[in-house]
């Protein structure tokens, strides 16, 4: 089960609290969840902090995301949201919906939120 760990855990992006985030793993697998959940999880959760751009510092330690079963949260992927100077504040992307667009897309063909997105936008119609 350490191994399992290990490979979930790397993909986490803040690396404090592992002996925490360990217990909570342990306990989760348990409870039936799935390490393929966890991985959702933290991909849904890593795209939203590219997409509003989040300080380093508001990014939750392991310990504390596992243990507060963050894979079971709902992450604003929509560009709802966006950073700026360290706060979130409500409003636009600066892509003006563009995100917003990639993201509601993705979901209905069931396609991953991960980082892939950027070249989808390629594909969009740009106007001049």
């Amino acid at each position: 089960m350490n191994e399992r760990f290990e490979t979930v855990y790397k993909l986490y992006p803040k690396k404090q609290g592992k002996k925490r985030a360990l217990a909570a793993y342990k306990k989760a697998i348990k409870a039936g969840v799935t390490d393929e959940t966890i991985i959702d999880g933290i991909q849904r959760y890593c795209f939203m902090l590219e997409t509003t751009r989040t300080n380093v510092k508001y990014i939750k330690q392991a310990g504390t995301w596992f243990f507060n079963e963050g894979w079971n949260d709902e992450y604003a992927t929509d560009g709802r949201f966006r950073s700026n100077a360290g706060t979130n504040q409500a409003g636009a992307t600066e892509s003006g919906g563009i995100v917003e667009r990639i993201a509601k897309q993705r979901a209905e063909n069931g396609k991953p939120l991960d980082k892939s997105w950027e070249s989808e936008l390629d594909d969009l119609e740009w106007f001049d």
